[in-house]
């Protein structure tokens, strides 16, 4: 290169600026099928994902109803963003073909196979769709027909069994009847469950759905029933534990609660529901008159469980009522207070309480 009268020789900054043209080109064809490797390894395994999905058989009606949703709509969503996707890629191929650089045959090869693969998807859709249509479909309705069937079967035979465990009456029959009662319960919730699970799935068969209003009817009619023989039984476990278990293991608010709902329940179920059926009638007052009876020893239950009470107030407590070793750490049951007749000294109690 001549410079006025001087002649430089830029040969060897030619050939250096040469090279680091090529050592940058190389560095941004490097990064570029980097690039595209990885784009094309998060495709292929969308990809794949989409395929494995429709390829997935349903085992139930909910499971097909998915299925088919996806198929139908939820593939075209996805795959909508993996061909941009594709398209983006193809650009950057095009960037490097602009550039004159060849890639590898091998990765040449792997890009065209996942840019194919959309067709794979296509093709996977329509049979999954039709699969649905053609055989998953009949399969489950048929299994929904026979479930059905079977559970109107089991909601005749609940209600062969509730009206034979009606002529339950008598308090000596709290054991087999409080368990009878208990089972049936079992059944009828069981019942449900299948009832709502079966119009659940006639709406998305767009099947009308089943009126299950028997079962409902049953269910109302049993549950007063079911009350009372279960608060007749847990009378029988709660109460001699209260009264023969060691008095400071009682739950003030839990026996109260306990003993004072059983009585309004059974209260409300006198004036309701048996109010007329005088059989069943008998026992509900039965039953509430052995909570009352119980009742009346909550105002000393909750006076003695007192967590405020200190050595002193136990000591009034058994100065008032004439009996020894009262304290906080007294090991004996509420039985033998009774025993000893602290009742007769109540108000004394509570109000030291």
């Amino acid at each position: 290169m001549r410079l006025g009268v001087f002649l430089i020789d830029c040969t060897e900054l030619r050939n250096k600026l040469r090279q680091r043209i090529y050592d940058i080109s190389g560095e941004v064809y490097r990064l570029l099928l980097e690039r595209i490797k990885k784009d094309n390894e998060k495709l292929s395994k969308a990809i794949d994902s989409i395929i494995e999905k429709l390829r997935t058989e349903p085992t139930d009606i909910e499971s097909m109803t998915a299925q088919l949703e996806y198929a139908d709509h939820g593939v075209n969503v996805e795959m909508e963003s993996i061909n941009t996707r594709i398209s983006e890629v193809m650009q950057k191929m095009d960037l490097l073909s602009t550039m004159n650089y060849r890639m590898a045959y091998e990765d040449f090869q792997k890009s065209w196979q996942i840019y194919s693969k959309p067709l794979a998807v296509k093709y996977r859709q329509q049979k999954c769709i039709r699969n649905i249509e053609q055989y998953h479909r009949k399969q489950f309705s048929d299994e929904l027909t026979r479930s059905h069937d079977e559970l109107l079967v089991e909601v005749q035979e609940i209600g062969w069994k509730f009206e034979k465990y009606t002529i339950y009456s008598r308090l000596t029959e709290v054991d087999v009847a409080s368990q009878k009662f208990a089972r049936l319960g079992e059944r009828l919730d069981k019942a449900q469950q299948h009832a709502d699970l079966i119009n659940s799935r006639e709406l998305l068969l767009k099947w009308k759905p089943t009126d299950f209003s028997e079962l409902t009817s049953i269910r109302e009619s049993f549950l007063p029933y079911y009350k009372v023989w279960t608060l007749a039984r847990n009378f029988n476990c709660t109460v001699p534990t209260l009264l023969t278990g060691p008095l400071a293991s009682i739950d003030k608010k839990l026996a109260t609660e306990e003993i004072e709902g059983a009585y309004d329940e059974l209260q409300r179920l006198e004036k309701n529901e048996f109010k007329n059926n005088h059989r069943i009638l008998k026992l509900v007052q039965e039953v509430r008159g052995m909570y009352g009876e119980f009742r009346k020893y909550l105002p000393l239950i909750n006076g003695l469980r007192n967590p405020d009470l200190r050595e002193r107030h136990w000591q009034k407590v058994g100065e008032a009522t004439n009996i020894s070793n009262l304290n906080d750490s007294f090991d004996g049951s509420l039985q033998k207070l009774l025993d000893c007749g602290i009742m007769d000294r109540l108000s004394d109690v509570t109000e030291i309480s």
